[in-house]
């Protein structure tokens, strides 16, 4: 079982990975802003962050930074969730050994597989 962070400001998203992670037994907890995520980082540590890139006010790419700035998440995987991925993801993620994206729209099997292979290299 693993604790994992859901950055995304869609409520439907949270309902979503909620609804197919619990058969998995991992702990989910949700943030509907970066800000809001990591104040949650702050106060425990995940074992797995999936990050939405596209929100308001502090946008993925700047959550992304602070996270990795974070000598507690430095390494933590990220799992890059979003409709557009392939153009919002940027050089810096793309180098990062930590990073993996799964676009939206999600299934089942995707996200379960997406899941365990970061945990794996956790």
């Amino acid at each position: 079982m693993a604790n994992i962070l859901l950055i995304d400001d869609d409520e439907d998203i949270h309902e979503i990975v909620h609804a197919f992670l619990s058969p998995c037994k991992h702990e989910l907890s949700c943030a509907s802003s970066g800000q809001a995520g990591l104040d949650l980082i702050a106060a425990a540590v995940p074992d797995l962050i999936i990050l939405d890139l596209a929100m308001p006010t502090m946008g993925g790419h700047e959550t992304y930074l602070n996270i990795r700035e974070n000598p507690a998440t430095s390494a933590t995987p990220v799992m890059i969730l979003s409709v557009h991925a392939d153009h919002e993801v940027t050089p810096d993620m793309e180098a990062d050994p930590h990073v993996s994206t799964l676009l939206k729209p999600i299934n089942l099997e995707q996200l379960i597989d997406a899941v365990s292979k970061a945990l794996k290299t956790a």
